[in-house]
């Protein structure tokens, strides 16, 4: 169990695990761990779209790409071409470095954090919204 997508160190940890005689002890086949159930392809997909200027917007919350994606350096590459890239987060990371905006995400001991993220949200866009609607009026003088 090596936690990354990356085939050699994936081969490097299976032969230490077989070296140490960790199958079957420490690692039990017949008990899954879905730790991780992302699906490669999509997120690969999604890298390309956003490099070939596909990509309008980004929301990406809990998560860095910028350090953990197999292939970061795409990764940060591709970001610069998305125009709205959001970081909603609880610690500044490399990928929130690279986005436009960052939203403060609640931590796990906070009650109600689901509610009051859904009400950040809300604030968040309302206030893009309303910013946008000046950069507008601002490039169309009547």
């Amino acid at each position: 169990m090596s936690g990354s997508n990356d085939v050699n160190v994936q081969a490097i940890v299976n032969a230490i695990n077989n070296a140490i005689g960790a199958y079957g002890k420490t690692i039990d086949w017949s008990t899954p761990v879905n730790y991780r159930q992302g699906i490669d392809k999509e997120m690969h997909d999604l890298v390309d779209q956003m490099a070939a200027g596909q990509t309008g917007a980004l929301f990406i919350h809990n998560a860095n790409p910028a350090y953990n994606y197999y292939d970061a350096d795409k990764f940060k590459v591709a970001l610069k071409k998305v125009k709205l890239a959001v970081s909603f987060t609880g610690k500044m990371d490399e990928t929130t470095e690279l986005c436009n905006f960052i939203i403060p995400d609640h931590h796990y001991l906070k009650v109600g954090a689901t509610q009051n993220l859904k009400q950040d949200i809300q604030v968040f866009f309302s206030q893009l919204f309303i910013h946008y609607l000046k950069h507008v009026h601002s490039r169309h003088h009547y």
